[in-house]
């Protein structure tokens, strides 16, 4: 948080030097954006953030914290600005999901919707109400499970399609590519799961 995430509006930033002091964007061809099976390209790179990297590092970084017991007040306000963010500029609250890309001051750029990213946003607005009890975010998730089961999911096979529209119409249906690693999807059901259970059992 000192170094990758901007704290004061909630986003990741995603590229620095080695001393971890953030560069304005730059074109790295050898990366899952270069090489996304899809017919859309932003021609000057810009200083984007990602929505679903910011709602899996939400509930990522409350577990490792939990786990360590190095948990600190501050820390709480960050985890709960990360998802405020993604509500806020990065979820389509028309059609449901998640959008791809954005600047961190301003509204979504990529309107396409990434299965990792919706997937692990399941855990993250869950986990969210989970530490909070604000509605906002269960209905957050329950808009967003909606939508994944939906359109992402292709029962015939068990797994997420890969690139949907703003709509959710597929753009790349495929399973599998060289970059798409399963663990999102089952990940992202046992972890919600949890969450759930937990809920009920305080009921």
């Amino acid at each position: 948080k000192t170094h990758m995430v901007n704290t004061r509006y909630g986003y990741g930033l995603n590229q620095f030097d080695l001393s971890f002091h953030s560069l304005p964007a730059i074109p790295i061809m050898r990366t899952w954006n270069a090489e996304r099976e899809s017919n859309e390209k932003i021609e000057n790179p810009l200083d984007t953030t990602s929505y679903g990297h910011n709602v899996e590092l939400s509930w990522l970084a409350d577990l490792a914290l939990t786990v360590l017991g190095r948990r600190q007040e501050d820390d709480d306000t960050l985890i709960i600005k990360l998802l405020n963010h993604a509500m806020a500029n990065g979820y389509d609250t028309e059609h449901g999901g998640v959008y791809r890309d954005g600047v961190g001051t301003g509204k979504a750029l990529i309107t396409d919707k990434e299965w990792w990213q919706n997937w692990e946003s399941l855990t993250g607005f869950i986990n969210g109400y989970v530490l909070t009890r604000q509605d906002q975010y269960y209905n957050t998730f329950t808009d967003l499970w909606a939508f994944v089961k939906t359109h992402f999911m292709n029962y015939d096979v068990g797994e997420s399609r890969q690139l949907l529209d703003r709509e959710g119409h597929v753009i790349v249906g495929n399973m599998g590519n060289p970059w798409k690693a399963i663990y999102h999807t089952g990940r992202a059901l046992a972890e919600t799961i949890k969450r759930l259970d937990l809920l009920l059992e305080q009921v």
